[in-house]
């Protein structure tokens, strides 16, 4: 059993025409042993079967300086991510004992060479050549410091810069379609030579489609670079696309029907791992406060066996929520 809580607070306030952007959140979160480059535990007699705990805190600030048809954000954000120790359980009921100065069966089951601080700095420029046609230009600078040893004691550190630049459109060709593209490129260079600098191509695609009043077709499509779970690597580079149908069949009735897929290339590594999943989903809109829904949702993961089993998992949920 695990529960999983989240907090945040955030705001905008004007000034002039421009505005300022504060926003903070606290994650307590669980990672799955199914999830994408979950930290795998594999001794014989033994399972890790329980998720592994951690918190996120982050606090964001943006500004937007309007120029007439151009506009500046600089923004900065951080973020720290704390990772808790493994859970053991035994096979056929047998209980480990507990761990002895942070190991059990001499195999390390710490977490804390995750934890890391990552400081986001960037700064996205806009033109509109039109009326809800923009040109838009991003340039970030992401750097990850840990701050604990790794989880062999000896490893090396994986202390990273990385660069990214994407350029593309936010076009509103009609009340029909809405295009938000964006290409560029990042480059990772990390602090120790052991781990290799990695360049790679990267996107980030929404394409939204509304045939009609009521439906609406969303395709997201993301290729960033992402940090390992695993010391040993240096990273991977993440693949997503998920198509999405919205259609309000009553005004207190909503449907929803996806499918997607994640892949993922590790960096340094001849693995990979593929995500396939689909997801149905109904919502009743009881009054303005609360809603009820229902969803079904089925992934299928593939890949190399030593970043984790191949599995299918099918989730059903019934959820009642509250807003003010």
């Amino acid at each position: 059993n695990f529960t999983n809580w989240s907090v945040a607070l955030g705001g905008t306030y004007q000034i002039s025409n421009d505005v300022l952007t504060l926003a903070g959140s606290y994650l307590s979160l669980s990672q799955p042993t199914t999830a994408l480059q979950s930290t795998q535990f594999n001794v014989p007699g033994f399972l890790y079967t329980a998720p592994v705990p951690f918190t996120m805190a982050d606090m964001r600030a943006a500004y937007t300086a309007n120029f007439g048809r151009i506009s500046l954000t600089p923004a900065f954000d951080y973020s720290q991510l704390r990772f808790s120790n493994l859970q053991l359980f035994g096979v056929n009921g047998f209980v480990p004992p507990p761990p002895v100065g942070g190991f059990v069966l001499g195999i390390p089951v710490q977490q804390d060479y995750r934890n890391r601080n990552l400081y986001d700095a960037s700064i996205t420029g806009r033109y509109e050549f039109a009326p809800e046609r923009d040109l838009v230009v991003v340039l970030r600078d992401v750097v990850a410091s840990y701050i604990s040893p790794n989880a062999n004691l000896f490893g090396p550190n994986r202390d990273s810069n990385a660069f990214q630049a994407l350029v593309g459109l936010d076009y509103t060709a009609s009340a029909v379609w809405r295009y938000r593209v964006l290409v560029g490129v990042e480059t990772r260079q990390f602090q120790n030579s052991v781990y290799p600098n990695h360049t790679a191509p990267i996107a980030e695609v929404d394409v939204i489609w509304q045939p009609t009043g009521l439906t609406t077709v969303t395709l997201r499509a993301l290729r960033t670079i992402e940090d390992a779970a695993d010391e040993n690597v240096a990273g991977y580079d993440f693949n997503s696309a998920r198509l999405q149908v919205d259609h309000e069949l009553r005004r207190n009735i909503l449907l929803t029907g996806y499918v997607g897929l994640q892949h993922v290339n590790y960096i340094g590594a001849d693995a990979t791992q593929t995500f396939y999943g689909g997801g149905a989903g109904i919502t009743y809109l009881v009054n303005r406060n609360v809603r009820v829904e229902v969803t079904d949702d089925v992934v299928s993961l593939t890949g190399t066996q030593s970043f984790g089993p191949s599995y299918t998992q099918n989730i059903a949920l019934l959820a009642v929520k509250l807003a003010m």
